[in-house]
């Protein structure tokens, strides 16, 4: 179980890091790393070893490209008002899909996002209203 995280919102961050290292799990059981995996001879490196970079790195950004895909069908369902819980191909299932994903990856690349999550809280406390942007 990972330590709790201070958001300093009142509010601790903690389970996630577990939650995205089950997901992963569960999709590599369905064989969604396998193609990864079979260019590489089923080793699977440590990331940040030089050698296996660009692989890791052309197979990341086609699970970046997926869920952004998801968003996509995300904003399809909703266009058509297809909403419901518990239901293929409504708006919530797309979300779901993109998160699951976004969890899958986060998982596969040892990611501690609940300290990444805090900090990046903590700095935006910094910023200009909206960054500095209009929307």
């Amino acid at each position: 179980m990972s330590e709790r995280v201070e958001t300093g919102l009142g509010v601790e961050l903690g389970g996630i890091n577990e939650f995205c290292a089950l997901v992963n799990k569960e999709s590599r059981a369905r064989g969604w790393w396998e193609p990864m995996d079979n260019v590489l001879g089923g080793l699977v490196p440590d990331v940040r070893e030089e050698l296996f970079m660009p692989t890791v790195d052309a197979f990341t950004t086609q699970k970046i490209m997926l869920i952004v895909c998801e968003l996509g069908e995300a904003v399809e369902a909703m266009r058509q008002d297809i909403y419901g819980l518990e239901r293929k191909d409504t708006f919530e299932d797309e979300l779901a899909d993109a998160l699951l994903r976004l969890f899958d990856l986060i998982g596969e690349r040892g990611i501690d996002i609940e300290k990444q999550m805090a900090w990046k809280i903590n700095y935006n406390r910094t910023r200009e209203h909206m960054h500095g942007k209009s929307f």
